[in-house]
C-alpha cells in the first residue's frame, strides 16, 4: 500500500455491505475512500453510522457519485499527483458547499450520504471546465464556503481570481438580463 493509499483509507469502516455484513464478512476494502460497490456481491455500500435514507438520494447523483470513486481510486491507486490534487480540490470545495466544517478526508467517508455522494460526484464534474463549474456553484456563498473555496486554491491564487472574473461576469450577465 502507498503512502497515498494509506492516507486515503479510514481508520475504523465507516460503510458496509448489508448481504455480507450478514453473512460475517467484513472486507478491508469497506474502509477505502473511493469505495462505492462491495467486490464480492456488487451491492452499494452503505454507511454504519447512521440508517440510510435512500428516497431522497438522486440516482443522477448516485452515477456520478460511482465514477467520482472510480477517478478516485484511479488517481490514488496510479499515484498521479495532478488527478489526485484535482480531485481533492473538488472535494473541498463540494464540502465547503455542503457546509462540512473538517477535513476533505473525513467529508468523503461523511456518515451522511448527501455529503460523500455530493462530493465524489463534484470529482467528475471537476474534470471538465471546473472553474466555469465552480464559479456557478459560487454564485451564493456564505463565509465558510468563501474560506474553503480559498483554501482549496491557496496554492495557485490565478484559479481563485479566474472564478471570481466568471462569477462577476455571470451576475453581470444576470442584472443586465433582469433590467
Amino acid at each position: 500500500m502507498t503512502e497515498t493509499e494509506a492516507l486515503m483509507t479510514a481508520q475504523v469502516a465507516f460503510q458496509s455491505c448489508p448481504d455480507c455484513s450478514r453473512r460475517g464478512i467484513a472486507l478491508k476494502q469497506w474502509r477505502k475512500l473511493w469505495a462505492f460497490d462491495c467486490q464480492i456481491c456488487g451491492n452499494r455500500l452503505i454507511s454504519i453510522l447512521i440508517k440510510p435514507d435512500r428516497s431522497r438520494i438522486s440516482e443522477q447523483l448516485v452515477r456520478r457519485a460511482r465514477s467520482g470513486a472510480g477517478l478516485l481510486e484511479s488517481a490514488v491507486t496510479s499515484n498521479c499527483a495532478n488527478k489526485l490534487r484535482r480531485a481533492m480540490r473538488a472535494a473541498s470545495y463540494a464540502k465547503a458547499l455542503k457546509s462540512v466544517r473538517a477535513d476533505t478526508a473525513f467529508a468523503l467517508q461523511s456518515p451522511r450520504p448527501d455529503v460523500r455522494l455530493f462530493c465524489l460526484a463534484t470529482i467528475v464534474e471537476a474534470q471538465s471546465r471546473p472553474l466555469v463549474k465552480a464559479a456557478l456553484f459560487s454564485t451564493g456563498l456564505d463565509g465558510y464556503a468563501r474560506v474553503a473555496l480559498l483554501r482549496a486554491f491557496e496554492k495557485e491564487p490565478r484559479l481563485l481570481d479566474a472564478v471570481d472574473r466568471i462569477v462577476l461576469r455571470n451576475r453581470e450577465r444576470l442584472r443586465l438580463a433582469g433590467a
